[in-house]
């Protein structure tokens, strides 16, 4: 019983630090992308 919790445990803390990771990308790629596109107009 143990082994699965903390394998379920381990499952969440990946998927948290990947939609943590995801997120930081897109505020940091966000900008980017609009000054991009202010500059082409």
């Amino acid at each position: 019983m143990l082994p699965q919790i903390a394998l379920t445990i381990m499952m969440w803390n990946a998927i948290i630090m990947v939609h943590l990771i995801a997120i930081q990308h897109l505020a940091l790629t966000q900008p980017l992308s609009i000054a991009v596109t202010e500059n082409i107009k």
